[in-house]
């Protein structure tokens, strides 16, 4: 019996690879389809549907003489999700560093307002009865990482399964934010120009929006939703709960004097960042050419800790030389021998300090940082992710696993 209502469990998002991100001969290609790649630890997802009214009034009439849609509608969506080291960041395509030596600022793809990275399309999975999503487990095999039949990869159950297709999705904003007693928690936010309904996840062909007409186009390409991993496998590695006890904030500063900040006592540390953009239009085009990204790009870091003693040095030399701090976030943890996990904000400048002080609780420190991301001096000034991710072995070789 179907079921009349849709609950967490049933649920699943994944995000497809962009054109071109798998070519033949390449692990996880498979010939004229897109294996869409699943995004772990998923603990909410919000989307909304707005559309661009206009009502116009006119001289000597009571009435409007026009009131409809102008425009193509507003879709956002939100997800968050709890961080398994930096897979999903991995699969998301932002920059980050792992064991291919790879490392380059967090954004630096977005920052370049290449389409590749700032078009990306989600597809939500939902089952049509009440069971989990990732009922259909998989061996990792070499036909799982380089398969030559959809057999090798596909989740046998898709034909139950509907999907939500948001189409030329663009990043708003990311937030990360840990405190102790809780789980680290990662939210992002993005727009897009459209979303497509199917009733069945079996058979689906690749749409994409023509920005001109606002009529979809049909792919050759057959979306492919994968089995799920079995975590109990001997030979995966690198997953990882993040937990508050690993946190560790460490401020470094090119003077040895001025005021210095603890980072013993840390209780939580949260940071947004927010890409504002600037549609491009066109008279003769249903949808913007291109959502651009506009610079500077801002974000902000906030930190509290608990005050054990008065901190050394002054703060008004501490400001009057606008210091610039390096700020690192890493989560080093012993369990299964994993990576860490680590975010640096390289060239942070202090915003204030505050103070707050109860009976029967400790005395607080809530410290404010603003940064911003320089793709000209990625290195002085920018985000970078370093850490582990899910992977396995395979004829003796590591195989970072994406979907």
């Amino acid at each position: 019996m179907p079921k009349n209502r849709i609950i967490y469990n049933t649920q699943g998002l994944f995000v497809a690879p962009y054109s071109g991100e798998y070519s033949n001969g390449n692990d996880y290609y498979l010939a004229n389809s897109k294996i869409l790649k699943r995004l772990e630890k998923i603990q909410s997802f919000n989307y909304g549907i707005n559309s661009n009214t206009v009502e116009l009034h006119g001289m000597a009439s009571k009435k409007y003489i026009f009131r409809g849609v102008v425009g193509n509608p507003q879709v956002t969506f939100d997800f968050s999700y709890i961080p398994d080291g930096i897979t999903n960041e991995n699969r998301l395509n932002f920059d980050v560093n792992h064991f291919s030596g790879r490392y380059l600022p967090m954004f630096s793809g977005l920052c370049t307002n290449n389409l590749l990275f700032n078009n990306k399309d989600f597809y939500l999975v939902i089952n049509k009865d009440e069971n989990d999503i990732n009922a259909e487990n998989a061996i990792i095999s070499s036909s799982f990482i380089n398969p030559t039949t959809t057999g090798d990869v596909i989740d046998k159950n898709s034909p139950n399964y509907s999907l939500l297709h948001f189409q030329n999705c663009s990043l708003n904003t990311y937030a990360f934010d840990v405190s102790v007693g809780n789980l680290p928690l990662v939210t992002q936010n993005y727009t897009a120009d459209n979303i497509i309904f199917y009733n069945s996840g079996s058979g689906v062909k690749y749409a994409f929006l023509d920005l001109k007409s606002g009529i979809n186009q049909i792919s050759t390409d057959t979306i492919i939703i994968p089995k799920n991993l079995n975590y109990t496998q001997s030979n995966l590695s690198g997953e990882n709960i993040l937990l508050p006890g690993d946190a560790s904030v460490t401020f470094y500063t090119n003077n040895s004097t001025g005021v210095l900040f603890y980072n013993e006592t840390i209780q939580s540390l949260n940071f947004d960042l927010n890409f504002n953009r600037k549609n491009y239009k066109s008279v003769n085009y249903k949808f913007p050419i291109i959502k651009k990204i506009e610079f500077p790009i801002n974000g902000k870091l906030n930190t509290s800790f608990i005050v054990k003693e008065n901190l050394s040095g002054s703060f008004f030399d501490t400001l009057n030389r606008n210091d610039d701090y390096n700020i690192v976030v890493n989560f080093a943890s012993t369990r299964n021998d994993v990576y860490p996990t680590q975010f640096t904000f390289s060239g942070c400048k202090f915003d204030a300090i505050e103070y707050s002080s109860n009976i029967n609780s400790n005395k607080i420190a809530n410290l404010h940082f603003n940064f911003d991301l320089d793709p000209d001096n990625a290195s002085s000034r920018g985000i970078y992710a370093s850490g582990n991710l899910m992977y396995s072995y395979l004829n003796n070789q590591k195989k970072i696993l994406i979907y």
